[in-house]
């Protein structure tokens, strides 16, 4: 029987798999190149796609990969409500190598329909590179698999991902879909940030924090967010932290080589809500809401590797944001805002 534990040995799939647990997943709207940095540097998150003034919902479900037969899969049930406007299955995972590293085509199924085979032809990130306890290197994929998914309730499985040699995540599914209720802001952040406590992997080190920017209102709003983050296990120290705010955002130290935390200024708005349960142990799929002051332009989100002896490796992939706009919101489709992620200035 195939079994996992934490930061261990390499993946063998079929017999037994003991492998570091840095999940991760992301959630991005990338070119359909390779994203690839010199030196492998984690890649803090960016904008990759937004919708304004539209009436549309999103809906986000996933799972880390498990044991399955002859190999690892994920499954998780989701709720979609209207047709789909666009659906991102997603996918990541950790290899030994950075040049041919990783596993860009998976198998995808709906219900109990055959599997499709997918490919990442709409993005990649990675790889990121980790030094500790061994070299290794995180990649995350994204497929564009509107035409797979329908309105309704399902069950989702991903499997074939038999090409990350060190360790293997979860996948997750991103809909976005139409709705008749009021007009929303609704923004998709993605990455690959890794962290080990403040001051670590090399390749970052730590998080930054994800500002979204957003038209101002006269009233309060309350926005609800999504976080996708892999890595941490059951007990081990996690929190996220937003700040809002007028004008302006800060830079945080992107390009800069002076980093920003938003842990002295911001609010701690989750402690240890992170793979709380041992069913959420290495892949997390984790909303919450916020209230947006009234006059407040943008807001900053951070996922936060606590130090300390016990301090988790996270890799922060998504971060989402559904806001009310004050406009006459007519459906839209979404579009992609794709622009090159600065690098950590050393």
């Amino acid at each position: 029987m195939e079994t996992r534990t934490h930061r261990g040995a390499q993946v063998v799939h079929g017999i037994i798999a003991v492998g570091l647990a840095t999940i991760l997943m992301a959630v991005l709207a990338l070119p359909s190149s390779p994203f690839v940095f010199a030196g492998n540097p984690d890649i803090p998150l960016q904008e990759q796609e937004r919708l304004v003034c539209a009436s549309v919902d999103l809906a986000v479900a996933g799972a880390r990969f498990v044991p399955g037969g002859t190999d690892f899969i994920s499954r998780f049930n989701m709720t979609i409500p209207a047709p789909p406007l666009r659906a991102y299955l997603y996918w990541s995972g950790s290899d030994d190598e950075s040049v041919n590293g990783g596993d860009s085509v998976v198998q995808f199924r709906v219900d109990n329909v055959p599997y499709t085979v997918v490919a990442s032809t709409d993005g990649q990130f990675g790889p990121s590179q980790w030094e500790m306890p061994s070299l290794h290197f995180d990649f995350t994929y994204r497929a564009d698999v509107t035409n797979l998914v329908t309105q309704g309730a399902h069950a989702f499985e991903v499997t074939g991902v038999d090409g990350f040699a060190y360790d293997l995540y979860g996948a997750a599914l991103v809909v976005m879909y139409e709705t008749s209720g009021p007009p929303q802001w609704l923004a998709l952040h993605s990455g690959q940030d890794l962290a080990r406590g403040h001051s670590a992997p090399g390749s970052g080190p730590g998080t930054l924090p994800t500002v979204f920017t957003f038209d101002p209102a006269p009233m309060s709003r309350t926005a609800t967010l999504t976080t996708l983050v892999g890595g941490i296990l059951p007990g081990e120290p996690n929190a996220i932290w937003v700040q809002t705010g007028s004008g302006t955002p800060p830079s945080f130290g992107y390009g800069t080589g002076q980093d920003r935390d938003i842990y002295d200024t911001g609010i701690r708005i989750a402690t240890n809500a992170l793979s709380a349960t041992s069913e959420r142990a290495n892949w997390d799929v984790y909303t919450f809401t916020v209230t947006v002051p009234a006059g407040a332009s943008w807001l900053a989100v951070q996922v936060e590797s606590v130090p300390g002896e016990n301090a988790p490796d996270l890799t922060w992939v998504g971060q989402f944001l559904e806001l009310p706009d004050g406009c006459a919101g007519t459906p839209s489709s979404p579009t992609p805002t794709w622009t090159p992620t600065p690098t950590r200035t050393p």
